[in-house]
């Protein structure tokens, strides 16, 4: 016997409806829109794990995956993205770090380019014996002592402590010349007017009332051209004091009615072509020196700095009597492009000449280390050396004072405070500056348009006699010496300081990283956007419905599907242990 049997199950639907609901409080209602958030949350995280581009987010929602299946994905993922992290952070930071890189722009940059350097020509020799002499004698005519004139130039000897040597003079007989230079000058006295007298006599060895450097310096030649020495040459001061310079170009030395003159260039390479300098010694007139040795010492620097040994930027060579010096220049010139102009100065760590003003002008390294150090001086001792250079305020009348003896103590308490120095900020020198006696200049950065100068030097020995050369034509050498200073190569090293990453360079950077890891691009972060301004439009659409109006969702039982299928009554019956009975189709059945 044959019967249907038609099994239904009620259909199930997940069925919303909007009613108008009266919380009793207000925790209900939190709870629906916590709940709704969820639900919303999940179905957008579901959608793009589903739809990303994003290599195997769809593995964690698929309905075929086991839980297994799902949680191995799930940590890989997580490794993935904690790698992807680590290396895009180290790239990120490597380029805040540095973003900044030198490179050789060209070893073959032409000479003609560089700027000849400056050249301050010093005699060893401090305080020139005539001049003291002679301002000897007219202190003792003044009658404002008791002393001779032996004395009162023995005592005159230790007005070379001012340029603070490791000579030291007693107290006692300090005071005793202070209390004469006062009587002489019926009150305070300028050590700068001073020095500067002494040594241009020196220079001049006769009186004469405007700094000269022909008599010390007998012929000078440039770039192939014979100069009068005093047209080239200035009086004017370096770290030694008043030395000759040549092309040293500065705004406060040059007259407020005179405008600076132009850096020198030199168009062809060679001894003819550089500077030749023939210079008499004046052995006799020695009356002060800081070192056991006669002759010179010859300066090179830039043009436009203040010659400081601490700066860095000055090379010095020693130069004998009786010596024909050969002194070969090499250069090596550095900029920055201006694109690194947009970084602040602590991560180029250079200040370009235009981009902030020193007190003695355009900003270089080695004005603001002199003026940081002058700072110092004036903070310790109240007065400024006589051998710093001029600034405006120095001119006028309510400028800073030059030291005098009754200073010198004082600069000497101090010095080693000043003679160390540790510019711009860097944490690896902080234990090192607390430790030691020091100064900070915290604002001092190397320039970012430079040039470096380097100097081989070779000599030979001249003979006393006449030399038959256009340079040394009618003249004697007794105790003369030559100096030949010239470049010697066409090309130079020239350093460009650029960035180490340009923004799309970094993006490409970082984009590669992700690309390899999870499969990153420009297209997934569109799709992220994407999904997150619908999730956030979805939430804005429910939460600007009326507050008592409420969209519940009722979730009821799915409703089965409605099957049909053929039973036999047999079936119905409990089969026998002994009976085996084979199914055959149409519901024939074959019993054995």
């Amino acid at each position: 016997m044959k019967m249907e049997v038609m099994k239904e199950n009620r259909e199930n639907k997940t069925k919303t409806s909007k009613v108008d609901v009266s919380y009793p409080c207000a925790d209900t209602k939190r709870s629906s829109q916590g709940y709704h958030i969820r639900k919303t949350l999940h179905k957008y995280i579901s959608l793009y794990c589903e739809q990303s581009a994003l290599v195997g987010y769809k593995y964690l929602i698929e309905p075929r995956r086991t839980w297994f299946e799902r949680v191995i994905w799930f940590a890989v993922h997580v490794t993935t993205i904690c790698i992807l992290v680590y290396f895009v952070t180290d790239a990120y930071s490597a380029f805040v770090s540095m973003p900044m890189v030198t490179s050789v722009e060209s070893d073959h940059y032409p000479t003609s380019k560089i700027m000849f350097p400056a050249i301050a020509i010093c005699s060893i020799n401090r305080i020139s014996r005539q001049s003291a002499v002679k301002m000897a004698r007219k202190v003792y005519r003044s009658n404002v002592t008791n002393l001779s004139v032996e004395e009162i130039l023995e005592l005159f000897e230790h007005l070379g402590d001012s340029y603070n040597s490791m000579r030291k003079l007693e107290k006692n007989r300090r005071n005793e010349l202070n209390n004469l230079l006062l009587d002489f000058y019926e009150g305070e006295y300028d050590m700068d007017a001073i020095m500067k007298e002494v040594r241009i006599l020196q220079a001049c060895v006769s009186v004469c009332l405007t700094p000269q450097c022909s008599v010390m310096l007998l012929t000078c030649a440039f770039n192939g051209n014979e100069y009068n020495c005093s047209d080239i040459f200035s009086f004017e001061k370096t770290q030694d004091g008043y030395c000759c310079t040549f092309n040293y170009i500065r705004k406060d030395n040059s007259n407020d009615d005179e405008e600076p003159e132009e850096v020198r260039t030199v168009k062809d390479l060679g001894i003819e072509r550089g500077l030749t300098v023939v210079m008499e010694p004046f052995l006799d007139d020695y009356f002060y020196t800081f070192l056991p040795v006669i002759g010179w010492k010859v300066t090179l620097f830039n043009p436009t700095d203040y010659p400081d040994n601490i700066s860095g930027g000055v090379t010095e060579v020693l130069v004998s009597p009786l010596l024909e010096s050969y002194l070969e220049i090499e250069a090596v010139s550095f900029h920055s492009t201006s694109q690194t102009k947009s970084y602040p100065i602590p991560k180029r760590k250079c200040i370009f000449p235009n981009e902030i003003q020193t007190r003695y002008g355009d900003y270089s390294y080695s004005d603001c280390l002199v003026d940081c150090r002058e700072q110092q001086i004036w903070k310790m001792c109240k007065c400024i050396p006589f051998y710093l250079p001029t600034r405006a305020e120095v001119k006028s009348k309510h400028g800073r004072r030059a030291c005098t003896l009754t200073d010198i103590e004082c600069l000497d308490r101090y010095k080693s405070n000043w003679l160390t120095v540790f510019p711009h900020d860097d944490e690896a020198l902080n234990n090192t500056v607390n430790e030691y006696n020091s100064l900070r200049c915290g604002n001092c950065y190397p320039s970012c348009i430079d040039v470096f100068y380097t100097i081989q030097s070779s000599f030979s020995t001249m003979k006393r006699g006449y030399y038959e050369t256009s340079l040394l034509r009618d003249m004697e050498i007794i105790d003369q010496s030559v100096i030949h200073i010239f470049f010697s190569k066409y090309g130079t090293v020239r350093l460009k300081q650029d960035l180490s990453y340009t923004w799309y360079e970094l993006l490409s950077d970082i984009g590669g990283i992700c690309g390899i890891f999870i499969g990153f691009s420009l297209i997934s972060v569109i799709e992220l956007i994407y999904f997150f301004v619908l999730l956030l439009f979805e939430l804005y659409k429910s939460f600007d419905r009326n507050s008592d109006e409420i969209e519940i969702e009722i979730d009821e039982p799915k409703e089965k599907e409605s099957m049909s299928y053929t039973i036999y009554w047999n079936e119905l019956v409990p089969k026998s242990r002994r009976r085996k009975t084979k199914f055959l189709s149409r519901g024939n059945i074959e019993r054995y």
